[in-house]
This record gives C-alpha cells, structure tokens and sequence, in this order.
C-alpha cells in the first residue's frame, strides 16, 4: 500500500490539503500492529499522514478536529478489521469521508485486514452483529443506522488490498536485518520469535541481546551476528541458544566475536557448510562436527580461550578453509590430517601448539596454502613431503629449529620463513625447487646452514638479510634469469659468486655484512670489494644498497657511465668527507641517502633529477649546496655542525627561488623558530575539542587528536593578489621528547592541515624511527596552489584560486609542539611584469588571428557547404553544425530555424550511423566524435580549439550557447520569442538559444517555430 503512494510534493497543486493521507482504522484491532507500521512507513517515505492516537471515551461524539482532518486529507485510507463496524466513531468517518469524496474529489482507497471483502459490503459474521447492537442502540434513528450501511457497502465495492490471516503478520517473516544506527542493548522478550515459524535468515550487524528466548524457528538457514567492526569488550553480548533448538536447514552459522561460552553438539546439521566463531573470546572447546560433514569453511580464529579442537574436525572430507589463526592458548589439534578438499589451513599465532599433525599420504594433494607463522611448531614431520599441491608455506616467527625435505612440494612459489629465531638449517632441497619464485630467510640469526646450490629458475625474491651466522652464499649452478632482487645485507657472508649469473637483478642490497670478497666464476680469479662497482653494477639496476660498506672517497674514483639506470642509492654509514663530483653523474638518481656518514663536510654539487636526499646524523655537515629543481624531501635532522648563517642561507634561498605551483618541498633542519619571513607566526596553539567535521576518518582519529594542539590563522587575501599565488609555505617547531617511540613516532608529529577547510590530508613529514632528534627541529613545507588543488576534493570553480581565509594545525596529543607560521608564496614584481608581458603577447596573437579569420569568413561561406551525405569521418559532423552556427551569427539575423535543425538532425544521425559502421569505440575518431547533444552544447573558444583542424574555422562569439533543453535538464527563465527584435544581438549580456527536441511542424515560420526559443 505504502509502495502506490508519493511524497506530498509531488501531489495535485491544490494547496488545500493539509495531509496527504488520513488513516481511518479501529484502535482495538490494528493500532499497535498494522496500522503503526503503516503509519511509520508512510512517514519515513515523506508522506504527511494523520493518526489518531486518543481513543473516544463511550457515548461521545466524534470531534470536529478529526471531521477536519478528514476534510483537509488528499487521500484517506480505511482500514476495516473484524470490530471495525463496532465503533459508531468508525461509521461516522467514514460516513464523512465518502461525503468529501463525492463534493471534493479525494481518493479512497479501503484496506481489508483480516476481514473478507463480501462481509463488509453485505454486513455478514462480525458486521452483521455489530448492526445487530446498533439497531437496537438507535432503534429511535434508524436512518443513521442505514446511512452507516450504506457507506460500508459502498467503500467495500471500491478497489482495494487484502490482507488475509496469516499472509502479513509474524507468521510469514522469513528474514531480519538488525543494523542500528550506532550499537546499542536490545532486550530480548522470552517469546519473541515463538510466532516466526517461517523465519530463514537473522542478521544482527551492531545490536547487543539481554535475555533469554525460550524459541527459535528451526526454520533458519543464516544466522549471522556481529563482526569485528562493531563489538568491544565492553558490549560483549552473549547468546543462549534454546535447548530445542534443531536448525536442520541452516547453512550459514555466523556467531563472530559474541559472548558464547560453550556449543552444544551439532547433530543433524547437513546442510551447514560455513561456521564462523572467530572472536568468540570465551569458547575454550569445539565441539563434535561429526554430525556437519558437509562443512565448507570453518572459522576459529581469535578465540583466545580455545584449548582444543575435536578430532572430528579431521573427517570433514569437504572441508576446504579451516582458520585457527590467533587461537593463542591452543594445546590440542587433530594428531593425523587426511581432509581431501582442504585448501587453506592457518595456523597462525598458536603460540602453545608445538607440534604439527602427521599428514595422510596421498589425501591432502588439495591444499595450496599453509601458515604456521609465530605458532609454536619446533618441528615438521616428515610427511609434510605429501603436500603435493602446496604453493604457499608461511613459517615467518615460528619456533622452527630446521626445514625438512620438501622435494615432494616442487609446486611451491612462496616459502616465508624470516625471524625464526630458532632456526638453524634448511634443507637443500630448497635449492632445487623449480617453481620457487620468493624465498625470505630475513632475521633468522642462528642460521648456519643453507642449500649448498641454488638453481631455482623461477626465484625473484631473495632475502638472507639479519641471518648473521650464515658465512657461505649458495653454489650457484646455471644462469638465474629471473632474480630481481636479492639482499644479504648485515649477514655474515663472506663471499658473493659472480652476479653475472642474475641477469634480470634490479636490486643489490649488501650494506653491513662482512663480505670481503667476490668469486668470478667466468675469469676465474679473485678482486677487492672496490672492484664490484666499476664491474658488476651495470645499467640494468635501479636500486644500490651500500649502507655501512666502510667506502670513502677513493673507492667512488671508478667509471660511473655504467650508472645511467641508478634511481636509488643508498651510501649511509660510510667515511665520506665529500663526495666526489662525479656523483652528478647519475643522471636517474631520485633518491640519495648519506644518513650518519659522519665524517662528510660538504657536497659539491647534486644529479639534476634529485627528489629525496636524507643528510639525517651528519654531524660534520657545514655547507648545503644549491638544492637541485625538483627536491621534494630535505632531511637534516641532527646535522649540529650547520651554523646558523648556513640555515639562514637555506631558508632565504627557499623564499627567493621561483617555486613551481604544482609541486611540494618537504624540509626538516635544527632550529628552534620559524623562518624570520613568515608573515603569520603564533606560539600560543588551543587544545583540541571536538574533531573538525572535515577531517578523515573522524571516528579512528578522534582519540588521537582530542587534548592535542590546535594552531589556526586567518589569511585574508585582496584581490589582486590572486594572480601573484604560487602557495604556501607552512611550518612548525619542534621539541625532542620522550613521545617518539618507534612504534608511533611516524603517526604522532604528522599534523593535519587544511587550508580554507580542504584538507591537506596528512602532508608526510616523514620521520624515521631509527632516528632519535636530539635537539629542536624546523619543518618546512612549501605546498604549490595547483598541488593543493589537485590533492584535495577543492573545488577551483567555486570560488576564485587564491581565495583563502582560516589555516589550520592539528597535532595529536603528546607531540611537543613549539610554535607554528604560514606565509604566502608570491612572484616577484620582476616576475609578474614579465607574466603581464607574455599574456599581452598572447593577446596580440590572438587579435591577429582573429583578424585573419575575419578575411577568410566571407570566402568560405560564399561556397557552397560540405552536403551531409559527403561527411565521411564521425567529427566531421561537428565541424558542419559549428559552421552553421558561426554562419548564423555572422549574418546578424534570425533563420530559417526549422530548416537548420532539420540540417542538425540529419548531421547527428549521419555521424551515429557512421559511429556505428566504423566499430564504435575502438575506431580512431570516436574519440572526438560527439553525438548530437554534445556539438550542439556549443560555449567559448574551447570548444572550437578541441580539435586540431578546427582552426581553419572561424570562431563565434562566447557568448553564444547552443543546448538542447531536453538533455540539459530544468530549461533557464526566458522572456518569450515574441520579444526579441534584431538589436539583441548586440545585446551585452548573454544571448542564449534553446533548442528543444519536439516533432517538427508542418512549415514553420521564422518567428514561431515551436522547435527553438530565442532569448
């Protein structure tokens, strides 16, 4: 019912209903079911409705407030139930409401709720009765009796909706989606579903249940609470499931982080295929699943109370995820695994499971992925070689003391197995598996032994980095073609073959280790680790790791024409006292890392491309060179030997420098204030109150940001400035504290910004843990106006770029925050005459142009136009209708409108057709070929200059605008055709021609034309 009626706005024009919708109904019967979800219904769809909540004490009349509400009612609904006829206040409205039908046109539309149709208009069973009363009530006015009647006969015969017992009460809910605005308690009645016998499916997003139900329908196929998302501990709720409660259809058992402490055995539950109680913090068993064997998916993860898993898990033959990760206190896992379906099985973070079930030869060739990462597993059997199909074997963290055999894995592409700490050696089969394409043995410092040889063909990834026992690197046998990355970096290895072998290596990372040096298997002999650049980095690299390699300046005397490829270098820890000039060499080099180089005093000149360069710890720093052009990240933190002229230098040369408004510079230097330029400093920040309604992810960060510090500035800008922005510059000091610890120092001092309420997001003013500020910092960011605008949801139409008021600071709490400034980045007055100069220029180019266009316009269309049936390329379209137009405007005189719509019409549906002839969107033109809406929105020149050979066409005035109404939307105010003469041609303001899309007339006139409006 609700579903057949509209919002008021969009009802007859008559302002004289007050309602929509009037409910006529019988209290007694519907007013706490049917008609309140009626009610609720309409209201929630913007319906204006009328209830009457009051009842009618015995014996009065019906009030003159209700007979208006009727009156004033657009459409009144009356809702007979079985005592409907028993009310005289019933009769009477509905008497009244027939009587504004017949005089005021209302609409009526009856409801027969639980009552048949025939015994209202026939008065028969409760109806009959009720007029038995009401004849003996009023036997002195039998005329209102027979009025009464024949108003129920009437409303009966009009066209109405049924609802029968049964069809629309509880009986037939078979689904509920509970999903609260926010989480809430809801209690439970004992018989809350003792009606819902059809109920298949209960879903509860964010509520928590009290109380305990004596019923659930054995009808449920999904029973699905909660998730991760929306229960903490504090509103953990628990769930007692009935003692009669046998779910045969269900399918989907979904109890994620609830209350439930035990499960009772599941019998008679064969058609349940996924159980998820991941989260169930107080479930320590798992009960018999024996009577589940079709179980698909079987979730348990994060029940950190769970001791055991029943050993029937293992005879769940279709069982193909099993998830046990996080299940901390586990003890007790099946002894034996044959399960034939599994493919995934996580073992991940069963710190107290130490041993790993036998494998069943030939019965697991199904599983693919295996993780027993930070478990307790020392050791695996044997049989793991039974893993045939095996891919992924994730050990990383685990309590592994060796790596069996697994040539009988020759499938596996991932073996992760870094920070075993108790790991010691692996298996050389390791080096034998073909289609091994990542290896990661990282922090695994008790390791000494290794495969012997190394073939593996498909190996990309290999990583020995931290393995600080390990001396000897693997025999390489044959090329490897596909290693692109390998790092043995602060291990003990020694000695490195030839890395001729990796011909695809794109990044050597051996900073720290011990490795004196390289074997060249192709010449045979041995050479000095200085030897290595100038004979193994050749152009196929584009990251270099050299951190802590004890290099100084002679061993950078080598040829670095090899180097052209190099984007990344990393020299950090080493006894540079300046680097050589070839350095500028590296012409590719994006990133340039020099951190506690301690010995370093200056850097002569930097590689052009430059974006990040890290000088973090060099305490011996006294000169900072000329900063290459596109440097996005400066880091001098704990540079002590830069004096304070040198910073000052710095920060100068950052204020006269031309900045590029599409770009962004990152700083940060010792000092203690911003720089003296700033036009607006303050050291007086507000703490945090209520998080900004623009901020991102309001709801994570709001406990971070509430008590922190707040710094805002109003920047008003005149307006002539706005042509002069390039950006601004922001910064902000710094103190050392005790707050940077590793695992937050990154999040804490990184601010959010907004500037005129469009947030920076966070600007990234990076911080590396490894680094501890041991005095007080600048940072510095120079943000360009065109960045800004392309980094956030501003919109540059809206207002004028350039126009800016509040900027804002905030900083979590606990980050020590000093004092912080804004400055605008303006050209120079030298620069802005030369801007003035170019754009007069431009300008006089332009008039030239113009002018010439001017002498070709009369030759051209002297000529007869290009006929439709020549155009041969879908564009082409667009060109002959803007010629047309520029046609029109040139002879300052209404058409033949008809008969240029007409030309417009057969242009449009020639370039369709020949969109469609030519492939449509795979075809060359297409992509500059508009359909009929899009070349008849015709405004400014930049439109005309879109296509390359546009410019042998004159343009027409921007003033001019061609748009069909029909596509457009809500058609713009005009004044009629009948007012426009000639001179509003010339008119100053906009002239504006709509086309509206109708059937054409039979030989229209110029001056009314039914297809155009000129105004």
């Amino acid at each position: 019912m609700a579903n057949q009626l509209v919002p008021s706005s969009s009802f007859s024009t008559t302002p004289s209903w007050t309602y929509d919708v009037f409910l006529s109904f019988r209290g007694e019967d519907t007013r706490y079911n049917f008609t309140v979800h009626l009610y609720h219904a309409l209201v929630h769809h913007g319906i204006r409705t009328f209830i009457d909540h009051s009842e009618l004490p015995i014996g009065e009349e019906i009030s003159s407030n209700l007979l208006e509400a009727i009156e004033n009612s657009r459409i009144s609904v009356i809702i007979f139930s079985e005592n409907y006829a028993s009310s005289r206040w019933c009769l009477d409205e509905l008497v009244h409401i027939l009587k504004c039908k017949e005089s005021k046109g209302q609409m009526t539309r009856p409801i027969f709720y639980k009552v048949d149709p025939s015994d209202v208009r026939h008065q028969r069973n409760s109806y009959d009765t009720a007029f038995a009363d009401h004849s003996l009530k009023y036997k002195n006015d039998l005329e209102k009796v027979q009025r009464w009647r024949t108003a129920l006969t009437e409303a009966a015969n009009l066209k109405g909706d049924t609802l029968n017992e049964g069809e629309y009460g509880t009986e037939t809910i078979r689904g509920i989606v509970v999903n609260l605005p926010k989480p809430d308690e809801i209690p439970l009645n004992p018989e809350s579903f003792s009606k819902m016998v059809n109920l298949e499916f209960f879903i509860n997003r964010n509520a928590h249940f009290s109380g305990q139900v004596d019923y659930l329908p054995n009808s449920l196929r999904l029973i699905k609470f909660g998730g991760r998302f929306n229960i903490d501990r504090k509103h953990t709720y628990v769930v007692n499931w009935p003692s009669n409660f046998r779910p045969r259809h269900l399918i989907e058992f979904d109890v994620s982080y609830s209350g439930i402490r035990q499960l009772k055995e599941f019998k008679n539950l064969a058609k349940l295929t996924w159980m998820n109680l991941s989260g169930c913090e107080f479930l320590e068993k798992i009960p018999d699943l024996s009577g589940s064997p079709n179980i698909i998916k079987l979730d348990l993860s994060d029940c950190t109370s769970l001791v055991e898993v029943d050993d029937s898990v293992r005879f769940l033959d279709k069982l193909e995820i099993l998830i046990l990760s996080g299940c901390s206190k586990l003890t007790r896992f099946a002894t034996r695994l044959g399960l034939r379906s599994l493919e995934e099985l996580d073992l991940d973070g069963c710190t107290r499971l130490e041993r790993f079930p036998e494998i069943e030869k030939d019965k697991m060739k199904s599983l693919t992925h295996l993780d027993i990462g930070k478990s307790g597993i020392r050791e695996l059997p044997s049989s793991i070689a039974y893993l045939t199909g095996l891919l992924e074997l994730c050990a990383k963290g685990c309590e592994l003391q060796n790596v069996p055999d697994l040539s009988g894995c020759p499938n596996i592409s991932r073996l992760d197995l870094r920070d075993c700490k108790s790991l010691v050696e692996v298996d050389d089969s390791i080096g034998f598996l073909d289609k091994l394409e990542v290896l990661n043995l990282s922090g695994c410092f008790k390791l000494t032994r290794f495969a012997t040889r190394l073939r593996s063909r498909s190996l990309i990834n290999l990583d020995l980095s931290g393995c600080r026992r390990l001396e000897s690197f693997p025999e390489i046998k044959g090329t490897m073609g596909s290693l692109e990355y390998l790092s043995i970096e602060k291990s003990g290895i020694r000695e490195l073959p030839s890395i001729a072998y990796f011909t695809s290596l794109l990044t050597l990372k051996a900073s720290g280790c011990e490795l004196q040096n390289i074997q060249l298997l192709p010449l045979g002999e041995k050479v000095k680790f200085d030897e290595v650049v100038s004979s193994y980095i050749t152009d196929r690299y584009r990251s270099l790791e050299l951190e802590g390699c004890n290099l100084s300046e002679s061993d950078f005397l080598v040829p670095l024409d090899c180097w052209s490829t190099i984007t990344s270098l990393n020299l950090s820890r080493n006894n540079f006292v300046s680097l050589p000039d070839c350095i500028s060499k590296v012409v590719s080099l994006r990133l340039l890392s020099l951190r506690d180089c301690k010995r370093l005093r200056e850097i002569p000149v930097f590689p052009a491309k430059l974006e990040r360069l890290h000088l973090d710890g060099c305490t011996s720093l006294e000169k900072i060179p000329k900063l290459p052009p596109r440097l996005k990240e400066l880091s001098l933190c704990n540079c002590s030997g830069l004096s304070g002229d040198e910073v000052a230098k710095l920060e100068n040369n950052l204020l006269n420098e031309e900045f590029d408004p599409r770009s962004r510079l990152n700083i940060i230097y010792p000092g203690n204030e911003v720089p003296k330029w700033f036009s607006y400093t303050s050291n007086h920040p507000t703490t945090i109150q209520p998080l900004p309604d623009y901020i991102w992810d309001e709801d994570e960060r709001e406990d971070e940001f509430v008590g922190g510090s707040e710094f805002r500035f109003e920047i008003p800008l005149k307006l002539q400035v706005r042509e002069t922005l390039l950006g601004w510059a922001l910064s902000f000091v710094i103190e050392p504290s005790t707050c940077y610890s590793h695992d937050y120092s990154d999040i804490i001092i990184n601010p959010y910004i907004a500037i005129n309420e469009e947030c920076l997001h966070e600007l990234e003013f990076w911080y590396d843990e490894d680094i501890d500020i041991k005095a007080t910092h600048v940072r510095l960011a120079l943000v360009g106006l065109d960045y800004f605008l392309k980094y956030t949801w501003y919109d540059p139409m809206a207002t004028q770029p350039g126009d800016i008021g509040p900027v804002e600071f905030l900083f979590r709490k606990g980050c020590p925050i000093k004092s912080c400034g804004v400055h605008c980045l303006l050209r120079n007055q030298q620069q802005q005459q030369l801007r003035q100069q170019q754009q007069q220029q431009q300008l006089r180019q332009q008039q030239q142009q113009q002018q010439q266009q001017q002498q070709l316009r009369q030759q051209q269309f002297q000529q007869p136009m290009q006929p439709v049936s020549s155009i041969k390329r879908p564009y082409d379209g667009g060109v002959y209708a803007r010629r047309l137009m520029q046609y029109l405007y040139h002879q300052r005189q209404r058409p033949a409108v008809s008969s240029l719509v007409n030309q417009l019409v057969q242009v449009g549906q020639n370039c369709q057709s020949t969109i469609a002839e030519s492939g449509g969107g795979n075809n060359t033109y297409n992509q500059r070929a508009p359909d009929l809406r899009s070349y008849l929105h015709l405004q400014g020149d930049g439109f005309f200059n879109s296509n390359p050979d546009d410019n042998m066409y004159p343009q027409i005035s921007s003033d001019i605008v061609l748009r069909p109404t029909s596509s457009l939307g809500k058609r713009p105010h005009s004044r009629g055709s009948s007012d426009i003469v000639d001179d509003e041609y010339d008119h100053p303001k906009r002239r504006q021609i709509d086309i509206e899309e109708e059937e054409e007339q039979e030989q229209p006139s110029a001056s009314d034309d039914p297809q155009f409006q000129i105004s």
